[in-house]
């Protein structure tokens, strides 16, 4: 006697017909009726599919390189945009001598770039590569993109700033800033904490804990993290914060910051907040030189790549916002890091003085929003796979 196994399945009260799945041996017939019509269908059933499963979230590898590929051609047209703006506008920035890092650094550009074309090509007409191997491809092409075209691309806009229409913002945020804390400036809240954080805790994770964390957070996410549909919101929030915050409403919101007020409008409206600023910043604290250096740079027009001025919104914590929301994505601990990560952040804009609280609200706000949005637009794909991963095999017979 052959094998066999049937399954019934009642439509529901208002549907006429049954539904079946018969297997003999290696026949498969299934049937359906509507409307007493019987359909009957005879199909040779294969092998079982071989090979390892797709993680949940994690699309065909074409697919898969589809954001990092999305990712550099949107900062590679950035970049190219770049350079038409600052022909037409005649500013002597040399942005194709800041992509190319100088004579020293073109060999490593030029082999990054070739690498980068490579992946691409590879990636959308072969996209034989499988787990591992695609995010590997995924994270090569996003670190190149990182390093070719967002670096020179950012400078370059964030040192044009104010050329459409001044700092202009300065004295509306100002006002805002202080309307927002109950009628006193936002530093006066925040500075009590001083006495609690530990300095050198608040310097290396506002400077060298962000620089590293901004740079190498999408690389780590493409190579490590299996759901690609994660990946890819994240790099549209990345992409967001550093175009739409750090250059397009930095250029709208064109501003100096608290530590820079009384230099460009010459009101010492935060005379006090300077007074308490030469007790935590020495002379000759690292902060305290980079500012000095920022305003020579704006102030004689020297021109110098990456040295541009912006205040609000603030990128340093857009981007910690992104590492918040990203983290808590994956995990409740992982994501108390990175609120704790988010209000170090913007605790220290506003204790430097390179911001005012509301650069900071701000981009918490846009980021929260922007990461809302990225995921409806990617959440289909990685449900619909993970559903059809979840779904056991007689539940995906014709009905």
């Amino acid at each position: 006697m052959a094998d066999h196994a049937a399954r019934n399945t009642k439509k529901g009260p208002h549907s006429i017909g049954t539904a079946c799945q018969l297997t003999i041996g290696s026949q498969l017939v299934s049937c359906k009726g509507t409307r007493g019509v019987r359909q009957l269908r005879t199909a040779e059933t294969g092998p079982a599919r071989t090979g390892p499963a797709r993680a949940a979230g994690e699309r065909s590898p074409r697919a898969a390189l589809s954001g990092p590929i999305l990712f550099n051609l949107a900062f590679g047209i950035y970049l190219l945009a770049t350079v038409v703006m600052t022909q037409l506008l005649g500013e002597p920035h040399g942005v194709v001598e800041m992509a190319m890092r100088g004579t020293r650094d073109a060999v490593l550009v030029l082999v990054l770039l070739g690498l980068s074309l490579f992946v691409t090509f590879y990636g959308l007409w072969r996209g034989a590569a499988q787990g591992l191997a695609t995010r590997l491809l995924a994270a090569i092409l996003i670190g190149c993109g990182l390093y070719l075209y967002l670096l020179p691309a950012f400078a370059v806009v964030k040192g044009m700033v104010s050329l459409p229409f001044g700092f202009w913002a300065d004295p509306w945020l100002a006002r805002l800033d202080h309307a927002l804390h109950g009628g006193q400036d936002a530093w006066r809240l925040y500075w009590p904490l001083v006495e609690v954080v530990p300095p050198r805790l608040a310097f290396i994770g506002y400077n060298y804990g962000w620089a590293v964390i901004s740079m190498v957070l999408p690389v780590l996410v493409a190579a490590l993290d299996t759901d690609t549909a994660r990946r890819d919101r994240m790099l549209i929030v990345y992409v967001f914060v550093w175009i739409g915050l750090g250059n397009i409403a930095a250029t709208a919101f064109a501003s100096v910051g608290p530590v820079y007020y009384e230099s460009l409008s010459g009101i010492p409206r935060y005379a006090e907040y300077m007074q308490h600023r030469e007790g935590l910043l020495p002379p000759d604290h690292a902060v305290r030189v980079l500012q000095d250096l920022l305003w020579a740079n704006v102030d004689l027009r020297q021109g110098r790549l990456g040295l541009g001025i912006s205040a609000f919104p603030s990128v340093h914590v857009g981007i910690a916002a992104l590492v918040m929301v990203y983290l808590m994505s994956l995990g409740r601990l992982a994501g108390v890091l990175g609120i704790g990560f988010c209000v170090l952040t913007q605790w220290s804009s506003v204790i430097y003085g390179w911001h005012y609280a509301i650069d900071g609200y701000a981009s918490i706000i846009s980021v929260v929003a922007v990461w809302i949005g990225a995921g409806w637009l990617t959440k289909n794909p990685a449900r619909t796979g993970q559903k059809m991963q979840e779904m056991p095999p007689d539940t995906r017979a014709y009905d």
